[in-house]
């Protein structure tokens, strides 16, 4: 079964992928992704960080060619971090990966508390106006992809975030039966 953890940013999906890597996950993030390609300066990677450094997303045709050539290069379970996050990605994605075989975990937390946690990661593009902005973004944007899972039979399972990183983690354990 393949994973969809989804949620605005600072709720802590890259760490709760990063604990399911032991259960025989591979982890895609499209923000290390992302990142990876602004690190080696390709001309992908350009454009990524023009857009990172504005607080804005990157558009659907480049995620989804991202995520193509990754997915089609492994067998693998994958645990996905921050995709799906728009109607484009979700109907790229359902194409690929059927009701069936796919659990989306919704993670969110209070707004004060995604706030603090991303200001807490001290990365560069992670300034009170840019965190702004991407909440912004998500709720506009993103947030709706959870209602796109669940009209076309997905399970999703949301889960309070703002307690302990292992309290979450065990949940997430539950919910997959991984225990």
């Amino acid at each position: 079964m393949h994973i969809v953890l989804f949620g605005p940013p600072g709720v802590g999906k890259g760490t709760q992928a990063a604990l399911l890597i032991s259960k025989g996950y591979t982890h895609l993030s499209t923000g290390e992704l992302f990142r990876e390609e602004v690190k080696n300066k390709t001309e992908l990677g350009l454009k990524i960080s023009e857009l990172i450094n504005r607080g804005e997303l990157v558009d659907d045709e480049t995620v989804n060619q991202v995520f193509s050539k990754v997915v089609s290069a492994k067998n693998s379970k994958f645990i996905f971090d921050g995709y799906p996050r728009s109607l484009a990605q979700f109907e790229f994605f359902k194409k690929i990966f059927k009701p069936e075989e796919v659990i989306c975990v919704f993670l969110n937390a209070p707004e004060d508390v995604i706030i603090q946690r991303i200001l807490n990661r001290g990365r560069n593009d992670d300034t009170p106006e840019t965190i702004s902005h991407r909440l912004e973004q998500y709720y506009k944007f993103t947030y709706p992809v959870k209602e796109f899972f669940e009209n076309s039979g997905y399970r999703v399972i949301e889960l309070d975030c703002s307690g302990s990183i292992e309290d979450i983690h065990h949940q997430i354990l539950q919910i997959l039966n991984l225990n």
